[in-house]
């Protein structure tokens, strides 16, 4: 099973269904916005997932939660969306290598297109781990599955 690391932190496995994309392909779909990170695709069952992850400062680290972390990335997010019909759908957890993922699912149209998206972050220590699902509508049931298991499965290194 094909792996990515992390932050030299996780390790986040994955079936070969899904591929890396490279820098050019991050470059044109302005995902990570020059975070570190990888973005796993499968193309056949229009599933994308990003992984990435954010150092923060010893205040913000001592002050922010999981659940701040969320609100900042619900509001980043609806804001990036807005022209996309952007509709907040409610709030999540998941599991992340054993620990608890606080998140949101949302809902967006693109390219004539209903979208599914997930976020999630993890907080270890002064760094933050973000974790995104973008999935078509038509097929959200199984891109949410797939990305639980991949979370799930998540082992530290």
């Amino acid at each position: 099973m094909p792996t990515a690391a992390l932050n030299q932190k996780y390790l986040l496995s994955y079936t070969d269904d899904f591929y890396v994309l490279d820098e050019n392909e991050l470059k044109q779909l302005n995902i990570l916005n020059d975070a570190p990170g990888v973005c796993l695709r499968d193309a056949q069952r229009h599933i994308m997932i990003t992984a990435a992850w954010k150092q923060i400062g010893g205040f913000a680290a001592m002050m922010l939660n999981e659940k701040d972390l969320t609100k900042n990335a619900e509001e980043a997010i609806r804001k990036a969306n807005k022209p996309y019909q952007y509709h907040f759908d409610g709030l999540c957890q998941m599991n992340a290598a054993g620990k608890k993922a606080d998140g949101f699912r949302y809902g967006y149209h693109v390219q004539d297109t209903d979208m599914t998206g997930i976020c999630c972050n993890v907080k270890d220590g002064k760094t933050i781990y973000y974790f995104y699902l973008y999935v078509r509508k038509e097929n959200e049931e199984e891109g949410v599955r797939v990305f639980s298991e991949i979370l799930e499965t998540m082992k530290t290194l």
